[in-house]
């Protein structure tokens, strides 16, 4: 061990500190304070068990995708603390032994280390589909999850991770089935996201099968269909009810990345009362997100549940990012029912935005008892903004 970390350091004053070092197959002990990031799983094979003539009883060391899922999960606690995560690349190509689902599997499991991401593919041989799978990750949160389960299993199963940023703070929570049958998987939310009061509400949206259901505090996060096996299920779970602000607009999640919130570059929300010719706005910290300071939503505190007025709800979504097409996002807007949807505008508004003509209204009535609802963008290579205004009777 002291001779290898001898020879990192060689080479790290060689190659300098402005130089990115990454271990691949290095060991971990010595390579601590030398390398920028680290692989901290075995290979990626293209199948789910060591392929023949390998023994498929190995559980650490072959090629194999389940051998990557389970030392990265167990691995997952190194991030940023001894070096940047390396759980090797994404294999998204069809010629693989990968079902669908496991490919969602393995994708939840890289999103949630926060750390690199690699894909190994030509990425014009990879199927629309896949391909979908792997813009959803990107780009990463930068925070490791914390392993709910890390001491009961072998391939621990429940992830979590907290994050904070221009749309609120919220938790994505990662239910896995690593069993080689479908699993319905539940999780209380106090084990999920720690004490909560009685009597709150949270949304919860699972973004790869984009489903919404609102838990109370006693409940759970659960699938709504089995979980196919080696494949996963992500919620991005926020506060619905939190005292004087229980009627305040919120986002709930996209398509647009698993994160369900890292795709939202700032976020503001407005309302104007009925007697007044002003919106009524407050003023709000900055979030640092990526790097660049963004800002966060700003809500009428004053604003009471029978009060008459409208809200704009104002979004730009993905500037990072140069991904075209059609996109949705999901929103909670108070007092916005079925008779009367919201007004959509901005430059990503569907069939507005570089994405081109999208078909379909422009928002679509999800939940109407917790206003939930969807609204359709079009995302092109310039700043998306979504405008969406509502009024309250």
């Amino acid at each position: 061990a002291k001779a290898f970390s001898n020879i990192l350091q060689i080479i790290r004053n060689a190659v300098g500190d402005d130089v990115f070092l990454l271990g691949c197959g290095c060991p971990i002990g010595p390579s601590i304070g030398f390398v920028d990031a680290n692989r901290v799983s075995a290979d990626a094979g293209p199948t789910w068990y060591p392929a023949f003539p390998l023994p498929r009883y190995d559980r650490t060391s072959l090629p194999c995708a389940r051998n990557m899922v389970r030392n990265t999960i167990n691995r997952m606690f190194m991030h940023k603390r001894w070096f940047i995560v390396d759980p090797d690349c994404i294999l998204l190509r069809n010629g693989t032994g990968f079902t669908d689902d496991e490919v969602i599997g393995i994708a939840t499991v890289i999103g949630m280390t926060g750390g690199m991401f690699l894909v190994s593919d030509d990425l014009n041989k990879v199927s629309e589909k896949r391909l979908a799978v792997a813009r959803a990750l990107v780009p990463l949160t930068g925070k490791a999850a914390t392993v709910l389960d890390l001491f009961e299993k072998d391939m621990p199963e429940c992830l979590s991770v907290e994050l904070d940023g221009p749309s609120g703070r919220w938790t994505v929570v990662a239910l896995c089935n690593w069993s080689d049958d479908p699993m319905s998987k539940s999780l209380p939310l106090t084990d999920a996201l720690g004490p909560v009061q009685d009597g709150e509400e949270y949304h919860a949206f699972e973004f790869w099968e984009q489903t919404y259901r609102k838990v109370p505090a006693s409940g759970a996060l659960a699938s709504a269909t089995p979980v196919p096996a080696h494949s996963a299920r992500v919620y991005c779970v926020r506060r619905a009810k939190a005292g004087i602000f229980d009627n305040s607009p919120s986002y709930v999640g996209s398509n647009i990345h698993f994160s369900g919130g890292v795709e939202v570059s700032s976020m503001t929300t407005d309302f104007l009362p009925a007697h007044t010719t002003r919106p009524r706005r407050t003023a709000s910290a900055r979030h640092n997100h990526g790097g660049v300071a963004a800002p966060a939503f700003s809500i009428s505190r004053e604003k009471s549940r029978s009060e008459p007025g409208e809200w704009l709800m104002r979004l730009k979504l993905d500037v990072e990012r140069e991904i075209i097409g059609d996109g949705k996002v999901f929103v909670c807007l108070p007092g916005c029912g079925l008779s009367k949807g919201p007004e959509i505008g901005g430059n990503c508004q569907t069939g507005v935005g570089d994405g081109g003509e999208s078909s379909g209204p422009p928002a679509r009535l999800v939940d109407a008892e917790n206003e939930i609802w969807e609204v359709r963008v079009s995302l092109g290579k310039k700043a998306n903004i979504l405008n969406v205004r509502w009024r309250v009777n």
